[in-house]
């Protein structure tokens, strides 16, 4: 890694190619991640109908392909919406922590004022 480096002439571009090849390895890292866990969920969907039987609960499944085939498209939609309302959320977040800033909530300031009223409520008694 060193000989790389000492190869290397240090310009503005080879900074910026270097920060965009750690860029494109967080989101295809995220992009990964993302396709396992929605794998693993239509895993569990599709495996669904068949742990029903097993635990002999009678909900009037039946264990098939293509119930669990639906199970599976129903288990990964479900991941998908989720991780929707996760990235929105994040957004709205983002969006909103300067409004957060300026007004003090998002310094702990208020936090600490309740916290401070508290105990003195406490010492008065």
């Amino acid at each position: 890694m060193i000989f790389l480096i000492m190869d290397l002439d240090i310009t503005p571009e080879t900074i910026g190619v270097f920060i965009l090849f750690i860029v494109i390895m967080f989101v295809l890292s995220r992009i990964v991640k993302f396709i396992m866990h929605a794998i693993a969920a239509g895993g569990a969907g599709f495996s669904f109908p068949w742990v029903v039987q097993y635990l002999g609960l009678d909900v009037g499944i039946v264990a098939d392909v293509l119930t669990g085939l639906k199970f599976a498209a129903l288990a990964v939609g479900l991941y998908v919406a989720y991780e929707m309302i996760g990235l929105i959320m994040a957004v709205i977040k983002l969006l909103f922590a300067p409004v957060k800033i300026l007004t003090g909530n998002g310094t702990g300031k208020s936090e600490i004022k309740r916290l401070k009223n508290e105990l003195s409520k406490i010492k008065k008694r």
